[in-house]
């Protein structure tokens, strides 16, 4: 527990390193980096089972750190000017969930926690949004931005999962999840499950595959880089991902 407090408190630290140097963009990247490929936990809500089962809807409604990020994000947005957010899909989307969530559906804890976390799937989108308008804004440095961050996240779980691999316990998947004999000699990095990992190192890897053709050599660099360390968690967690070639 005080490693991902340390973990996050560095991250924080980062993100206030590097807002002066893009202003909203570094602290808009490093609120959806950090919230969902480091350290995305229960804020609020659900039950310890739940707090590791990253992007599935748990039986009890629930704040995540990813859902602190967005709304920070969409406040941040608001205040400096950006009027642009597209809210109407989040109103259309919560007037018929709330409606059919009051009126039509069962009342029970899953329901609210899946109307919970639709409501924060689209507040994404709009976040989403917000953050493409900061980096085509700023153009070339934009697209570093992104590059640096996702690899950044991805160096660091490369770290930890290399450590998990040597025996070093650090965020022990063990200790984080429920008795699993498909995760005996399989790393999770920070993310438990060493199902999450894959996905979020394959996801990333994916994500700044276009900027392999960036006309910025460094953030053609850095993006390359990020692919090729991604493979290392990627196939240290030995999920679907990596066998189902086979």
């Amino acid at each position: 527990m005080m490693l991902m407090f340390a973990l996050a408190a560095m991250c924080l630290i980062g993100v206030l390193i590097a807002a002066p140097y893009n202003g909203r963009l570094n602290i808009y990247l490093g609120l959806v980096a950090t919230s969902t490929m480091l350290l995305p936990r229960v804020v609020v809500g659900s039950s310890h089972l739940d707090s590791f089962r990253v992007g599935i809807t748990g039986s009890q409604p629930r704040v995540m750190t990813y859902t602190v990020g967005i709304i920070a994000i969409l406040l941040i947005s608001w205040t400096a000017g950006n009027r642009r957010l597209q809210v109407w899909p989040f109103l259309v989307l919560s007037f018929f969930l709330l409606t059919w969530a009051l009126f039509v559906w069962a009342n029970t804890p899953p329901l609210w926690a899946g109307v919970v976390h639709l409501l924060t799937a689209a507040g994404a989108w709009i976040a989403g949004g917000a953050i493409a308008h900061e980096v085509a804004r700023r153009g070339t440095y934009g697209d570093r931005a992104v590059a640096c961050w996702i690899a950044g996240i991805i160096l660091i779980q490369t770290v930890i999962s290399l450590l998990q691999f040597v025996g070093f316990p650090i965020f022990d998947a063990n200790q984080l999840v429920v008795a699993d004999d498909g995760i005996d000699g399989r790393v999770g990095g920070t993310l438990g499950h060493p199902s999450y990992i894959g996905k979020v190192c394959f996801l990333a890897a994916f994500f700044v595959l276009p900027l392999v053709a960036s006309p910025d050599r460094v953030t053609r660099r850095v993006s390359m880089f990020a692919i090729g360390v991604s493979f290392i968690p990627l196939i240290l967690s030995g999920g679907v991902l990596m066998l189902s070639p086979w």
